[in-house]
């Protein structure tokens, strides 16, 4: 039995340390490094690039009313990998120029607005390594304070556009792409103290969802019906642009356990080899 045992054991030895051993180690060590390797040769990537626009010189209102005060607000967020960046905003007391910009690597969103337009531009892009999830979002709020001299019904229209250029790889691994945009016009009737009674509402939103293509979607946003306006009121005017959720994921890549265990056994089957060899060549006769 002691024999049968000390055979089957040397031919153990041989197996894992011999020639036919290092064959196959380094087998495994090969397959390992071309698994933990392919990630970086077929990496995940999903791009979105999310626009909005309003032409406000195309803004069209009904009757003729008085502005006591104007104003327009740029709203910039970025998020990254579930980082928050602080928000950037900024105010200007008329329908003028400006402008909020906020940026992490690869997530840039950009609000602006001029005399006669607003623009709200979202660029995310997940790599799989450095970001896995960008999501910037934009919007702006345009409004103004007035007074009428008589009576009228009041309406407004709004022409936009949301645009869209979305995209994934397709190396197998779980990408996604989605977008969110919204336009919405509010009416309110001064009731004192900053307090305004809301008269009305509408929206329009823009969603795309797990979808990947070019396209561009225009329109144009009014008042669900004509709001009856006073004299001797003061009414509150509100058009918001939302450009928001434009997110690119992509699954960071993790070599599995299979594959660490490949790589452990070509590592040990190497070294099992070489210390092998070099008792072999000690015991070799001079």
């Amino acid at each position: 039995m002691k024999h049968v045992y000390f055979f089957h054991s040397a031919r153990r030895k041989n197996l894992i340390f011999g020639t036919k051993g290092r064959n196959i180690a380094s087998i495994l060590l090969a397959l390992s490094w071309l698994i933990v390797l392919s990630p970086s040769i077929a990496r995940a990537d999903a791009y979105s690039l999310a626009t909005a626009t309003v032409d406000w010189s195309q803004m069209t209102m009904t009757g003729t009313v008085n502005y006591t005060g104007q104003y327009s607000i740029a709203i910039a967020e970025a998020n990254r990998n579930g980082v928050q960046a602080p928000q950037v905003r900024n105010d200007l007391p008329a329908w003028g120029t400006v402008s909020a910009t906020n940026t992490l690597t690869n997530t840039t969103a950009t609000s602006s607005t001029s005399a006669g337009a607003l623009s709200i531009q979202a660029e995310a892009i997940a790599d799989g390594t450095g970001a896995y999830l960008s999501a910037p979002s934009g919007y702006i709020s345009r409004g103004a304070y007035f007074t009428v001299d008589q009576a009228f019904n009041f309406n407004i229209t709004v022409p936009y556009t949301f645009a869209y250029n979305m995209n994934m790889d397709t190396d197998g691994v779980a990408d996604a792409v989605a977008a969110y945009g919204q336009i919405s016009i509010w009416l309110g009737r001064s009731l004192g103290g900053g307090q305004y009674e809301n008269l009305a509402y509408n929206v329009q939103k823009s969603d795309t969802t797990y979808a990947e293509g070019i396209w561009s979607i225009s329109g144009s946003l009014s008042l669900l019906a004509p709001v009856t306006l006073l004299t001797g009121e003061t009414y509150a005017l509100d058009v918001g642009l939302h450009r928001a959720a434009v997110a690119s994921i992509a699954e960071v890549q993790v070599p599995e356990p299979t594959t660490m265990l490949l790589l452990g056994l070509g590592l040990m089957g190497l070294a099992g080899a070489r210390r092998f060899k070099k008792k072999k060549l000690e015991r070799k006769p001079s």
